[in-house]
């Protein structure tokens, strides 16, 4: 019974968690997949290189668009981490999507939420994509898993919605970086450990740098999945 939770589980969570038994001596499992074909699934590996910061790439623009680059910083711990738990991570990243000013970055997998997750930025990348002008927000769909035998009943146990944490502006022909800074603690429900990564966010702009605040902790504000009636979800 425990290994079917641990699978129906791994097919809710995005890249940005890693799950692992905590009564096994074997090995972690690989990062959940992502519902696209074309995400691959990141496998333990030897620990790399750390990443070497690069300018977020040239793009097109046309007028009255500016350019909203998204930072995704080297994973740091606050706990020790098992080797094969470390390596799971150097694969993991951040899935968001930006459309009509609303930015979403999720932890449930995309197939579960209902906008265009179309992005995968890995933990010590970038990724540049050129926006219409204007006033964003940003929205979280939190996870904190839970064990349950069935896709329904895990959400509706361990997913919520940050709406609206971090208001931004793009002006054209400028641009507008989101920092974001995983740190990585640690949760445990009865047969598994998961680590999970606050997502500390600092949006720059031309006027300076806010200070960091994480868009995917759950608080008094936030909504449980049964209760959010908003347009990401199904």
């Amino acid at each position: 019974m425990k290994r079917i939770s641990t699978l129906v589980l791994a097919a809710l969570v995005s890249l940005t968690v890693a799950v692992a038994s905590a009564q096994s001596n074997g090995p972690a499992p690989a990062a959940p997949a992502s519902a696209s074909p074309a995400t691959p699934v990141p496998a333990a590996m030897p620990k790399p290189a750390v990443p070497v910061a690069t300018a977020p790439a040239a793009i097109a623009m046309s007028a009255g668009e500016g350019t909203l680059v998204v930072d995704a910083k080297a994973f740091t711990s606050e706990i020790p981490l098992d080797k094969k738990v470390e390596d799971q991570l150097r694969g993991a990243g951040i899935e968001w999507g930006v459309k009509d000013g609303l930015f979403v970055q999720t932890g449930v997998n995309k197939q579960f939420v209902n906008f265009d997750i179309s992005n995968l930025t890995r933990y010590g990348q970038n990724k540049s994509v050129a926006v219409p002008a204007g006033d964003y927000s940003i929205t979280c769909i939190g996870m904190i898993p839970h064990t349950a035998f069935s896709v329904q009943s895990i959400l509706n146990k361990s997913a919520y919605v940050n709406e609206n944490i971090i208001h931004f502006h793009v002006d054209a022909g400028k641009t507008t970086t989101l920092t974001i800074q995983p740190i990585m603690m640690k949760n445990e429900t009865f047969f598994l450990t998961f680590y999970i990564p606050q997502l500390m966010t600092s949006v720059t702009t031309e006027a300076g740098t806010t200070s960091p605040v994480s868009i995917n902790a759950k608080t008094s504000a936030s909504i449980a999945w049964p209760d959010y009636k908003g347009p990401l979800k199904f």
